[in-house]
């Protein structure tokens, strides 16, 4: 996926990479979505920050449903492409279940080639 200059083009490929990741994750399609994830992946969440095998080990136990997206923003830096959105959604942090509100999240990916790995994710979620 090669981003372009517009502001509605990035949106798409950020839309698009976030669902591609969420419907891996419910698909339990680990081996996708790890080629997905840069080694150097961190994933925050309010309580903690994760590597990239730890961060695979919470995906495999998060139960991920009932997901809305909303609210997208994407900026390109560089080689990089930076999303914003609001995800509603039934899931489990470290075995805690966490609220099904709207809560703010953000990606940043790398882009490699013609695709994008993931660098960094934000879940501000909260139990």
């Amino acid at each position: 996926m090669e981003h372009k200059d517009t502001s509605t083009q990035l949106l798409q490929v950020a839309e698009a990479l976030e669902r591609k990741t969420i419907a891996l994750i419910q698909e339990k399609n680990w081996a996708a979505l790890e080629e997905m994830l840069a080694p150097e992946c961190q994933f925050v969440t309010v309580n903690r920050v994760y590597g990239k095998s730890e961060a695979m080990r919470l995906m495999k136990e998060m139960h991920l449903a009932s997901v809305t997206l909303k609210d997208f923003g994407a900026n390109a830096v560089g080689d990089n492409l930076v999303v914003t959105f609001q995800m509603a959604c039934t899931e489990h942090i470290a075995g805690e279940p966490q609220s099904q509100d709207f809560s703010p999240r953000l990606s940043v990916w790398k882009q490699c080639g013609d695709r994008y790995v993931c660098i960094a994710y934000a879940d501000m979620n909260r139990p």
